[in-house]
């Protein structure tokens, strides 16, 4: 990926003592906008916990582990992908405590990279009733064979063969998942 010569604005929201979403800056629904995401999607996180969005329980057990090193006064600081349909993205997040149980999320693009698009990663594409997994920070894709960059898995798992691909599911894979246990050793 290539170095941005102007990067946006990061992406900021907060959750409260019982981890609730309570705040999102203005860039979360310009960020969602500009990659093909639902208008005034602010509107609807609000309120809700963040344990909502997160379907895979190992994704849970990792976020729960941070917000507690937060809450206890470590700052987190961890790179992920987010990518969109011709989009690559090196994401940096930071997440720290505010006091009164309060966690505050920072994400700031680091690297930003333009690609052939990728039909998976489109909201509107038509959607087999398989799923595939994604890991929520590198984003491969779970192949028979092991992870793999989504671009290898177009022609790997013949995403592209029919009108319509897989659906997609979020988890962790393993090599992620051991970069952010080592992250949190205080955090138990």
């Amino acid at each position: 990926m290539n170095p941005m010569s102007v990067a946006p604005p990061p992406v900021t929201y907060r959750i409260d003592a019982e981890g609730k979403i309570v705040y999102v800056n203005a860039q979360w629904d310009i960020f969602a906008q500009q990659n093909d995401g639902e208008a005034a999607l602010s509107a609807r996180v609000l309120g809700r916990p963040l344990a909502s969005f997160q379907s895979d329980s190992t994704v849970r057990m990792l976020y729960r582990k941070m917000v507690a090193a937060a809450r206890g006064g470590q700052t987190i600081t961890f790179l992920y992908r987010c990518d969109g349909p011709a989009t690559r993205r090196l994401l940096e997040m930071t997440i720290r405590g505010l006091g009164r149980g309060e966690v505050e999320f920072t994400s700031t693009v680091k690297e930003l990279a333009h690609r052939e698009p990728i039909a998976f990663f489109d909201r509107h594409a038509l959607r087999t009733p398989e799923y595939l997994r994604i890991c929520s920070w590198c984003q491969r894709v779970a192949a028979p064979s092991g992870w793999i960059e989504a671009e290898a898995a177009v022609t790997t798992l013949g995403l592209f063969v029919g009108p319509a691909v897989p659906q997609m599911t979020h988890g962790i894979c393993e090599r992620c998942q051991d970069e952010m246990l080592r992250l949190l050793p205080s955090a138990g």
